[in-house]
């Protein structure tokens, strides 16, 4: 799947634009301010109805509009083409339509277009809390395990239910049984990330020995929010007084956590923040490496400002390991010349943004 066409209107500042893209490699040169990063969160809006940058919806929508409107042709490796277009008012009104029709969920937009983004905030996948990595975690499993979002909307409103029991101590009966299935979904969703990470672990520790000098240092744990030793419906029920005392569910597949060690320690305890960089986005490059690997469809990789987040000799690899990955890249930066020689001047469609307005290079597709 690639992104062909796309069209951007009232996106934080940009007003409207239209970009024919390559199926391989964009450049697109600008300014701190230009627009270059929001083109980035136009392309993730399309294909998640989600910004990767905020969760409120006014930042996004250009100052003195209404609403904001993304939309694209998605074409397959048969040229067979899908027009998509989402929509977001102020009010909080969203809309997604894909040929046409409306859809209802954004998982089902989600398939469609693949996204992955590597940019200064992606670090965070070590620094940053759990939730951030049981996402990454989720994002992997959703797009090879077809049944996975049915589980997980399952467990969701299970633990929903349990934890508003816990509140009410004369729902035993009832308790039990939103426990009970609780317990069922919580070990299905643990038997589909374990599936995902088994492989996962195995692709990106080959992956960081070609990317760092850490070699076979390296190891990588899976957390599944409970003792590994023990049964979940054991738990809940040697933890039921605590649970309820507090209020919630203190085990689950919620609480999980991918580990990321170097030699048996922490890496945010050992590795400089360049480190952790290249630790964080090999990890990124490894889920795009597994979705193309079992879904045969490749990934759209959405890279911000690489030249200011990593020294050059780490910057060539990366880019190189991308272009690897044969999937369609729109890689942002302030000078072309340090972002052509990062991307060792491979052929690309090349943009130039400034004060929202995107214009392609002479010679480009538009």
């Amino acid at each position: 799947m690639v992104l062909s066409r796309l069209i951007i209107t009232n996106l934080r500042n940009i007003s409207h634009s239209e970009i024919e893209l390559s199926p391989s490699l964009n450049l697109v040169i600008g300014q701190n301010g230009s627009g270059k990063t929001s083109l980035l969160e136009a392309v993730h809006y399309l294909a998640t109805a989600r910004s990767f940058r905020s969760s409120q919806i006014s930042p996004l929508v250009r100052f003195g509009k209404s609403e904001t409107v993304v939309f694209g042709v998605i074409r397959d490796d048969n040229g067979l083409e899908t027009r998509v277009g989402v929509s977001r008012s102020l009010v909080g009104k969203r809309e997604i339509r894909v040929n046409g029709e409306s859809l209802s969920k954004s998982s089902d937009l989600a398939r469609l277009l693949p996204v992955l983004v590597l940019g200064p905030d992606t670090v965070d996948l070590l620094l940053g809390p759990p939730q951030l990595r049981r996402k990454f975690l989720n994002w992997g499993v959703f797009h090879v395990k077809p049944d996975f979002v049915d589980q997980w909307d399952i467990a969701n409103r299970c633990l929903k239910q349990r934890n508003r029991l816990l509140k009410n101590p004369y729902e035993k009966e009832e308790l039990q049984v939103w426990t009970d299935r609780l317990t069922e979904s919580a070990q299905i969703i643990d038997l589909q990330r374990n599936e995902y990470f088994e492989e996962f672990s195995i692709l990106f520790l080959q992956l960081v020995e070609e990317l760092t000098d850490f070699g076979t240092r390296v190891a990588l744990e899976y957390y599944r929010g409970w003792d590994k030793e023990l049964d979940l419906a054991d738990i809940y029920r040697k933890n039921l007084a605590n649970d309820q005392r507090r209020g919630f569910t203190h085990h689950g597949f919620q609480k999980a956590d991918i580990r990321l060690l170097i030699e048996g320690r922490p890496a945010i305890e050992v590795c400089s923040r360049g480190e952790l960089k290249m630790l964080a986005w090999a990890m990124v490059l490894t889920q795009g490496k597994m979705q193309s690997k079992q879904t045969g469809h490749n990934v759209l990789y959405l890279v911000d400002d690489l030249i200011s987040e990593l020294d050059s000799d780490h910057r060539r690899l990366l880019c190189r390991s991308l272009i690897k990955m044969e999937g369609q890249i729109l890689s942002t930066g302030i000078n072309q010349i340090e972002l052509e020689v990062s991307w060792n001047y491979e052929l690309a469609n090349m943009f130039h943004v400034k004060q929202g307005v995107l214009s392609a290079f002479p010679g480009t597709l538009e």
